[in-house]
């Protein structure tokens, strides 16, 4: 017992320092199989906003199962249940349990111990350990495993607070676009990159037209229901690679690796045409944009925006609404 506790103080003293959800997740997960001396386990958070399940680690499982991501809460399923005690539950062997969950089962596994994980009765995750053999867990086991749901817990509020505070201090309160200043550590980054690999980079500079005037005529509020769906819409076309970001007032700026000139320009073109396309503005909203490349236009995140500003301020003076480069 005394050593089992002391596993329990030096897995405190471990996620103490720990400010990254999925390490903190594989620590916790693997400090509770080592206690309960079970093959398998896993961890899940729980999404307030879609009200799902989101698989932060997994240990004993096969790699289809860490590709699950997410998995909904059925009413009747095993995750609702165990969601619904107030400690620690135990399956001797869930081909007996109704209506099993036949992801468990096509793992192979057989007997699990699972038990909610909550901060002042409200939810923040589920805890499992696994094993692959029939097995009545022991009233020591529940109880160590109890004592671990309170570490996991703990851990899961903590990290999540340091992790919103760390996507606040990187993008912008009202587009959730990168932040300048993150945007410009970004664009360096790279650039160094593309420097070692030889590889092409772009970089588009787009600003609203005449949103000085949309303000003046609609209000602040509806700039920023402009300002958002702009947003929206560059995050989702853009690629997981490219890096967006709000350089400051009206002004997006995408930063597009391994992207030559003609590529970036037709994208941003496309970008311009869909927003001038949008019909949930209060009038019709344009793009002004100015496409430029490394190391042709500049050698340095500075430079490149330099330039491109540039372009962009030709755009608006040859008619707005298009993209020079």
């Amino acid at each position: 017992v005394l050593k089992e506790h002391e596993t329990l103080y030096h897995l405190g003293l471990v996620i103490e320092n720990i400010e990254s959800m999925s390490d903190a997740g594989l620590a916790i997960v693997d400090y509770a199989t080592k206690l309960t001396s079970t093959p398998a386990g896993s961890l899940g958070l729980f999404d307030e906003k879609s009200e799902d399940m989101i698989l932060v680690a997994s240990k004993g499982f096969s790699d289809d199962f860490k590709k699950v991501g997410r998995w909904d809460i059925r009413k009747s399923g095993l995750t609702s249940h165990i969601l619904n005690q107030k400690g620690p539950f135990a399956i001797a062997d869930i081909r007996d349990y109704p209506n099993p969950n036949l992801l468990l089962m096509r793992e192979g596994v057989v007997s699990l111990l699972g038990a909610p994980l909550t901060i002042e009765g409200r939810i923040v995750g589920i805890m499992y350990v696994n094993d692959f053999k029939k097995r009545e867990f022991s009233a020591e086991d529940v109880s160590l495993f109890s004592l671990l749901t309170v570490y996991a817990a703990l851990t899961i509020e903590r990290v999540k607070s340091i992790e919103e505070m760390r996507v606040m201090s990187i993008t912008d309160g009202v587009t959730g676009l990168y932040n300048h200043r993150y945007l410009m550590e970004q664009a360096y980054k790279e650039i160094q990159r593309a420097l070692r690999h030889n590889h092409p980079l772009a970089v588009i500079m787009l600003d609203i037209d005449h949103f000085k005037d949309y303000n003046d005529k609609f209000g602040h509020l509806e700039g920023n229901k402009v300002l958002k769906e702009i947003a929206r819409y560059l995050k989702k076309t853009a690629r997981t690679t490219d890096i967006v970001g709000r350089f400051g007032g009206e002004e997006f700026c995408v930063v597009v690796p391994e992207i030559k000139k003609n590529g970036a320009v037709a994208f941003a073109k496309r970008l311009l045409n869909e927003i001038a396309k949008n019909s949930s503005f209060n009038r019709n909203v344009t793009l002004s944009g100015g496409v430029v490349t490394f190391p042709k236009d500049g050698k340095t995140p500075l430079d490149l925006i330099k330039k491109a500003d540039t372009f962009l301020y030709k755009a608006k003076k040859q008619g707005r609404n298009r993209v020079c480069s």
